[in-house]
């Protein structure tokens, strides 16, 4: 069963961060450590920028919900496919 990011306990939240960081150290390579960094990064900022105000109604924004099929978005599924990231999201 998913569970919804409303739902997310601290406990949820702690797993996700103990599951990154065991991905970021099975690196155990500088350059793929940091495109791992580097694609979280994006994802976040992608998160972000979804924020849409239309005529008062307000979607998106860092909701945990990336479309990886918008344009503005290419490639970020590769990229976080490519460096383990994507079981964890």
């Amino acid at each position: 069963m998913q569970t919804s990011w409303l739902n997310l306990t601290t406990s949820d939240y702690e797993n996700v961060v103990i599951k990154l960081i065991s991905i970021y150290d099975s690196l155990n390579n500088p350059s793929l450590q940091m495109s791992l960094a580097a694609c979280i990064i994006r994802l976040s900022g992608h998160d972000l920028m979804d924020f849409r105000n239309y005529s008062g109604v307000v979607t998106g924004g860092s909701d945990g919900c990336v479309n990886f099929n918008d344009p503005d978005n290419a490639g970020l599924a590769e990229c976080l496919s490519s460096t383990n990231f994507l079981p964890v999201y």
